[in-house]
């Protein structure tokens, strides 16, 4: 076993641009483990019934620093990301987020920003849909889903032109 600290990975880009699908064949090929804020938001929202911040989501604002912070800091402090290394998907986006990584002692490796334009983020979000079971994403054109899973899929309630027109502030490390 190696004392080398492990691969810890920053994708950044927009929503939509790739950065889940990318992860996808990087979890594969290395063993990283991928964290998503989106994801880790989604799911503290559900999981405690927080009303306050599902609204928050759902209307496409920005959550504050010390609740994202707090989420992924948790997760960081589990054992398999400390053993396999990051992929840390759009975090951090703020001065505040970086200091929190250098805090918890991470130590990133490489940056990865995804650049789209935002014609493709438009076509992109609006026909991205998830099973709402397994969790996977899809698109209805570009990785249509199984004939089976068509009647799970939901369409995110920020997966909106109008919520991504609003921009979402990128923090370049």
């Amino acid at each position: 076993m190696s004392n080398s600290p492990p691969t810890n990975i920053v994708l950044l880009g927009p929503p939509a641009a790739g950065k889940g699908t990318l992860s996808e064949s990087l979890v594969k090929e290395f063993g990283f483990i991928h964290i998503s804020t989106g994801d880790l938001l989604r799911k503290r929202a559900a999981s405690r019934g927080n009303t306050k911040l599902q609204a928050m989501l759902d209307n496409g604002e920005l959550v504050p620093d010390m609740v994202v912070c707090k989420l992924v800091a948790e997760r960081l402090a589990k054992k398999d990301c400390q053993q396999k290394g990051v992929l840390l998907d759009g975090f951090p986006r703020t001065k505040s987020q970086a200091e929190m990584l250098q805090a918890a002692g991470v130590r990133v490796s490489a940056v990865i920003h995804l650049e789209i334009p935002d014609s493709v983020v438009m076509t992109r979000i609006t026909g991205r849909r998830i099973d709402n079971l397994t969790g996977h994403v899809y698109h209805m054109v570009f990785k249509p889903p199984p004939k089976e899973a068509l009647t799970r899929l939901i369409h995110r309630s920020d997966d909106t032109p109008e919520r991504h027109l609003l921009g979402v502030p990128v923090l370049f490390i």
